[in-house]
């Protein structure tokens, strides 16, 4: 596989210590994409950031290359914090966890993170 080969080295799953998302959790809710509010040029710009992160990672998978791959991690997490407010929950602890994993890797992506 061209995504293992290589990557093995430098991709490190890490648990995450914080408890279950609480009961009848949304990660939908809002849904900025979906917000009648939200002009059209703004929900196209965070799809494009979405799709920037996307190719970015898709890029460092296919390259090799592990900057352009933890650049497009975080690429994903920061344009689902903006799109999907809680699949990126503003839980103090979490952020700064996210904050010291970001600082100190080449990049930094939540699994699971929709909920």
């Amino acid at each position: 596989m061209i995504f293992i080969n290589g990557f093995e080295s430098v991709l490190y799953l890490v648990e995450i210590p914080f408890e279950a998302r609480p009961k009848g959790y949304s990660s939908q809710n809002p849904n900025y994409l979906k917000d009648p509010n939200v002009s059209y040029q703004e929900k196209r710009r965070m799809v494009r950031n979405l799709s920037f992160a996307a190719e970015s990672t898709w890029q460092g998978i296919i390259n090799k290359d592990i900057v352009k791959l933890g650049k497009g991690f975080s690429g994903t997490m920061y344009a689902w914090k903006e799109m999907l407010p809680a699949t990126v929950p503003d839980n103090q602890q979490l952020t700064e966890w996210w904050k010291e994993y970001e600082k100190n890797s080449y990049g930094c992506l939540f699994s699971g993170a929709g909920g």
